[in-house]
C-alpha cells in the first residue's frame, strides 16, 4: 500500500546546527536505526510467529513478496514513470491539480495491487485457499513491502546522513541537482518523522493481510465484489497520504488516518476466523 509514495522519493531526515556547518542530530540518526529495525524486523517476527502458531505456507509468502515486485515495483511503476515523467502534458496536469494527483496515485496503489493479489490467489494459489495462506500472502506483501520502502531506503539515508556529519556528502555525489534537493531534505525534516514512518510500516503491514484475506474470501467465494471492495478500501487509505504529500494535509492527519485502518486491519483479521470455517 501507499506504494506511490516510493516514486515521490521523501526521505525523512532532521538538522542540527554546529557552528556554520549544518548537521544530522544523534537523535534523528537513531530515529533511521529505529525504523530500518522495526520495518525489517516486525515482517520477521510476524513470520516466525504465525509459523510456528499455524503453519503458514512458505510459498503463500514468496508470491506476496513477488506480486508486490512486479506489480508495484515494475508495472506500477512503469505507469508513473510515463505519466508523472515521461509525457509533458500529463505530468503538468497532475502537477496543476493537487487533489486528482492524490486521487490517481491512491486508484492506482489500489488497482495494481488488489488485481495482483486476485491473480495470484485464482492463478498460483488456486491450491491454497485457507485463511493461513491469506495472512501468508499478507505477510510476504506487506513484509517486502516495509523492507524495500522503510529498509531498504533508510540504509542509504544513513550512509548520506553520515557523508553529510563526515562534510564528504558533496565530494562523494559530485555535482548532480538532485542530489542538492536531496540534501535539503535531508537536513530540514524533523527527526520524529522516522518514529511515526516506523510505525506507519507496521501499521501497513496488518493493512495488507486484511486485504489479503478479503481478496481470498472473494476468490473462494467466487464473488468479485470483494475485490471491488479491496480496491476501494486500498484507496481510502492511501488517499490523505497523497493528500499530505501534494500539501493539502498536514502529516499528522495522514497518519492518524493511518493508524486507525491498522486497527480497523486487525480487527478484520481477527473477524475473519469465522469466513473460512468450512
Amino acid at each position: 500500500m501507499i506504494s506511490y509514495r516510493y516514486y515521490i522519493n521523501i526521505i525523512l531526515l532532521h538538522f542540527k546546527m554546529r557552528g556554520n556547518v549544518q548537521m544530522i542530530s544523534s537523535l534523528s540518526i537513531a530515529g533511521m536505526v529505529i525504523q530500518f529495525i522495526l520495518s525489517v524486523g516486525f515482517p520477521i517476527f510476524l513470520l516466525l510467529y504465525f509459523h510456528r502458531k499455524q503453519g503458514i505456507s512458505w510459498k503463500s509468502i514468496m508470491i506476496g513478496a513477488l506480486t508486490f515486485v512486479v506489480f508495484v515495483l515494475f508495472l506500477e511503476k512503469m505507469m508513473h514513470s510515463y505519466l508523472l515523467q515521461g509525457n509533458t502534458s500529463t505530468a503538468n496536469f497532475f502537477k496543476s491539480h493537487p487533489i486528482i494527483l492524490a486521487l490517481y496515485g491512491a486508484l492506482a496503489a489500489g488497482i495494481f495491487e488488489e488485481i495482483g493479489r486476485y491473480i495470484s490467489f485464482t492463478i498460483l494459489l488456486s491450491k491454497y485457499r485457507e485463511r493461513k495462506d491469506g495472512i501468508s500472502y499478507g505477510i510476504g506483501h506487506g513484509g517486502i513491502e516495509a523492507v524495500v520502502l522503510g529498509g531498504i531506503s533508510i540504509i542509504t539515508a544513513i550512509s548520506l546522513a553520515l557523508s553529510i556529519n563526515a562534510g564528504t556528502f558533496d565530494q562523494m555525489v559530485g555535482n548532480q541537482p538532485d542530489m542538492g534537493v536531496l540534501k535539503k531534505t535531508l537536513l530540514e525534516t524533523p527527526f520524529y518523522i522516522y518514529f511515526v514512518a516506523a510505525v506507519e510500516r507496521i501499521g501497513a503491514v496488518f493493512i495488507q493481510i486484511a486485504l489479503s484475506l478479503i481478496v481470498l474470501y472473494g476468490v473462494k467465494q467466487q464473488k468479485w465484489i470483494y475485490l471491488v471492495g479491496a480496491i476501494l478500501f486500498h484507496a481510502l487509505i492511501d488517499l490523505p497520504v497523497g493528500f499530505y504529500q501534494t500539501g493539502l494535509i498536514p502529516l499528522w492527519i495522514a497518519e492518524g488516518f493511518i493508524l486507525v485502518w491498522a486497527v480497523i486491519s486487525i480487527t478484520v483479521i481477527r473477524k475473519s476466523k469465522t469466513w473460512f470455517i468450512k
